[in-house]
């Protein structure tokens, strides 16, 4: 990924995350649900998983 466009995306979608998963985590307690193969995934997760991959 040398394209310069290509890595201003990736640093934007970073940031996106960033501030998804340091919004979650802010809260007392860090909810989780367990997917359909009995790992966990949580609210960050989640948020994350629609910023990158709507």
């Amino acid at each position: 990924m040398t394209d310069p466009a290509c890595l201003e995306l990736a640093h934007r979608l970073a940031d996106r995350a960033d501030a998804i998963s340091r919004s979650c985590s802010s809260t007392a307690t860090i909810e989780s649900r367990t997917k359909s193969d009995g790992s966990p995934v949580t609210d960050a997760d989640r948020g994350i998983e629609i910023v990158l991959a709507p």
